[in-house]
């Protein structure tokens, strides 16, 4: 085993494994310097930002949500509002903190990138498959480099809700259902998004065996199992609330603008900036999902059609960290900018600087969630 990870480290893993060390101490070292030029944000940081502030290299990687990922790897779902948050990032990083006896701040930030790690190297292992070495190269460049890709590096489920999804579809499209059904299920108990890939999974499937051998072979297990998993979250709502849908009841309630379209701010006359510049950077993955259709990848343009209208239909208010998981439209984008090698340095130079932007202003305690 261990020469089979050396052989992988050295081998075909080299690449994600330095892009994934060198991003991560890129943006620990912003985060140091951001909090030591302007120690002081905008608003009076929560208790858990305090524990963080002797330690700028890390500060910056806990904020917003991290704080209801924290309360509830802490204490469980006592707040009645925690039912919007699903369980499986907590539950991990609660695990993860007792095998290591790391605070739990620590464990949450831990976690997420290991999560992160795990993403990149099955995005490049996997689109290597598809479209060769150089191609998965550039699009797993693009997609460290997306103007919101840091959101991959903070205590948030994004990062795990990707590896599960990839790794969801991978397995799918190498005809091994049942495996790719767990991964999905896993992939919605982190975000109930990540079921989303099982319009990927059912095309998959359909190309494969066709509808009449789907439905009476073990293959339609694969679309079966998913639900069983997730289905687990609603009855554990149940038992312990007597609500098995207070996931979708607290936002309605107090959630309010997390359901929002992006049209609703232009509606409402919002002068809120990000509502404008939100849609706008959507348009780079939705590129991509085109270019996927073009090229007939139909699994995955299908997938990130589908994140998409998701998205911006009740995303408006994290629409930015929301593209930022739309990982099968960065195939395309790689694809791209292999054919056109002029744009590689241009595109990446201007992915990198609106990141450094919006990561700066996330650390500060902007409203970047």
């Amino acid at each position: 085993m261990f020469g089979a990870v050396k052989a992988a480290v050295t081998g075909w893993a080299r690449f994600p494994l330095l892009l994934w060390l060198c991003t991560r101490a890129g943006l620990m070292l912003f985060s140091e310097m951001i909090l030591t030029l302007a120690p002081k944000p905008y608003r009076n940081p929560p208790w858990h930002e305090v524990f963080l502030r002797p330690y700028p290299w890390i500060d910056g990687l806990c904020r917003w949500d991290c704080g209801w990922y924290l309360k509830i790897a802490s204490n469980g779902y006592r707040d009645p509002m925690s039912a919007a948050f699903w369980p499986l990032y907590p539950l991990l990083t609660r695990i993860f903190g007792e095998l290591t006896h790391a605070n739990l701040i620590i464990a949450l930030i831990c976690v997420a990138n290991l999560a992160t790690l795990g993403a990149w190297l099955a995005m490049y292992r996997f689109f290597t498959r598809l479209e060769g070495e150089e191609v998965a190269r550039w699009s797993l460049g693009l997609f460290a480099a997306y103007p919101f890709a840091f959101f991959q590096a903070e205590a948030y489920p994004e990062s795990m809700m990707v590896f599960f999804s990839i790794t969801a579809v991978s397995l799918a499209m190498a005809n091994k259902p049942i495996r790719a059904g767990v991964s999905l299920g896993f992939a919605a108990l982190t975000r109930h998004m990540g079921m989303l890939a099982g319009i990927a999974l059912l095309i998959a499937q359909l190309r494969e065996r066709g509808i009449k051998r789907l439905l009476v072979e073990r293959g339609v297990l694969g679309l079966i199992v998913p639900w069983l998993i997730v289905a687990a979250y609603p009855l554990w709502l149940w038992h312990y609330s007597g609500d098995p849908l207070a996931f979708v009841h607290v936002r309605t309630q107090g959630w309010v603008q997390a359901w929002m379209s992006i049209v609703q701010p232009f509606l409402d006359h919002s002068t809120d900036a990000r509502y404008w510049i939100y849609p706008l950077i959507s348009l780079i993955p939705a590129a991509g999902v085109v270019m996927l259709a073009l090229e007939k990848r139909w699994e995955l343009a299908a997938l990130g059609a589908l994140y998409l209208v998701t998205i911006w239909s009740i995303g408006a208010e994290s629409l930015g960290r929301y593209t930022a998981s739309c990982w099968p439209a960065f195939l395309a984008l790689g694809l791209l900018v292999t054919r056109r090698p002029r744009w590689q340095i241009p595109i990446m130079l201007g992915f990198a600087l609106f990141q450094g932007l919006f990561f700066a202003l996330f650390v500060q305690n902007y409203q970047i969630v």
